[in-house]
């Protein structure tokens, strides 16, 4: 599977042994051969699935994420290191949250400046600004 995350039309390329099989635009559905087709995604920081999809019906399998990629090392954190997986998600959903409640307001008054209005902002020392 190929995927070029700077073009636009989000097109998935899959190859079999090596040699071009198909080509189809983000979510693809891409034939493998007469019982089986790949069915691909990508999300705004990867791929969100890739899967073979079985054309009877029975079942489909997720494809697990190439070794010595940064999907396969966050993978394995999660199952060595739940805890640690979960603290450091809950983080990052705080920090984000954080940064939306401070820095939109300074976007609608640059915004405004414009358009003449305003809304409060929260006075955050500089370095804090930056960091969220």
């Amino acid at each position: 599977m190929d995927v070029d995350f700077f073009d636009f039309s989000e097109r998935i390329r899959l190859y079999r042994d090596g040699e071009f099989v198909a080509v189809d635009s983000s979510p693809a559905g891409l034939r493998v051969d007469d019982y089986a087709t790949v069915d691909a995604a990508l999300s705004l920081y990867g791929m969100q699935y890739v899967r073979l999809v079985y054309l009877n019906g029975s079942t489909s399998e997720s494809f697990r994420p190439s070794a010595g990629t940064s999907e396969d090392r966050r993978a394995k954190f999660s199952v060595n290191h739940p805890t640690a997986d979960g603290i450091m998600s809950a983080c990052s959903w705080i920090v984000l949250v954080l940064a939306l409640l401070t820095q939109v307001p300074e976007i609608l008054n640059f915004a405004g400046r414009f358009f003449d209005f305003s809304v409060l902002t929260f006075e955050l020392p500089g370095w804090l600004h930056v960091t969220l």
